[in-house]
């Protein structure tokens, strides 16, 4: 997937037409697209998650288009969620034993995504984690007992966890990045699942786990002292527990979601979270 930079659109028009069209497109390339498993652009897809309408817009330190102030915010927060859900996957394939799978799921982070986010860690006064996800990738790789596995990803999440909150980030931010991931997931779903056919594992399981995070995040929020945003935050993981439908497991032999819960999710947690500041 290219990255191009955006012509403006309308705001809302622009939402119905990064899910339509992502959607259609990546479910009629499926196939060929099961190939590249882990290769796509992970930039390309946050900016499609996050395209607010391209006016004003600029690229982020990762490539990914974004609205200058508020947006880089969510932005950070939505690249930490997917390396968190990656590293989900990852973990809940080691502890199931299927360490062959996890592999990839470990790697992936450090290879394609945190590069682009060290920038942006610096930017907001967090501590960087590379160490940690190394030795995570390594204790997968190498078959350690899942104690040490379990130790190794508590690290990072830990890491993540504190990036997270190294600045004050707004409800906001946090809504925008869940919404962010979640279209992710619907956009990963659309690769690994084609017809009701595994079509790619490896995308269908980041979609599980970029799901996992958002449920995460969303349970962060809901201890929010402000009661609207907890209220929302309440909805939005009402609103995630209900994509449950489109996943089997994480190695199902067929599978009879389409996504379209996913999809739906994400109409969901916007409204939800209308209004928030």
């Amino acid at each position: 997937m290219i990255l191009k930079t955006p012509r403006p659109v309308a705001p809302r028009m622009w939402h119905a037409l990064t899910i339509a069209s992502a959607a259609v497109a990546l479910t009629a390339g499926g196939p060929a697209l099961a190939e590249q498993a882990g290769s796509h652009d992970h930039d390309a897809l946050i900016w499609l998650a996050q395209a607010e309408g391209g006016e004003g817009g600029e690229g982020g330190e990762s490539g990914v288009a974004v609205e200058a102030g508020e947006d880089a915010a969510s932005q950070f927060l939505t690249e930490l969620a997917l390396i968190e859900g990656h590293l989900r996957a990852g973990f809940a394939l080691f502890a199931a034993d299927r360490g062959d799978l996890a592999i990839t799921h470990m790697k992936h982070p450090k290879d394609e995504i945190y590069s682009s986010l060290e920038p942006q860690l610096a930017k907001y006064n967090a501590v960087g984690f590379a160490d940690e996800l190394t030795s995570l990738a390594l204790s997968v790789e190498t078959q350690k007992p899942l104690t040490e596995v379990q130790a190794a990803y508590d690290a990072v999440l830990a890491k993540i966890g504190a990036a997270r909150t190294a600045q004050d980030m707004s409800a906001r931010d946090t809504f925008d990045a869940i919404l962010a991931v979640t279209r992710v997931a619907a956009e990963e779903y659309a690769i690994g699942v084609v017809d009701g056919k595994i079509a790619n594992l490896h995308e269908y399981q980041d979609a599980w786990g970029f799901i996992e995070t958002a449920k995460s995040m969303a349970d962060g929020l809901i201890a929010d002292a402000d009661p609207t945003v907890s209220a929302a935050a309440t909805d939005v993981r009402a609103t995630l527990e209900g994509t449950a439908a489109a996943f089997d497991g994480l190695v199902p032999a067929a599978i009879t979601g389409q996504g379209n819960e996913i999809i739906a999710a994400a109409g969901e947690i916007e409204l939800a979270a209308y209004g928030i500041k």
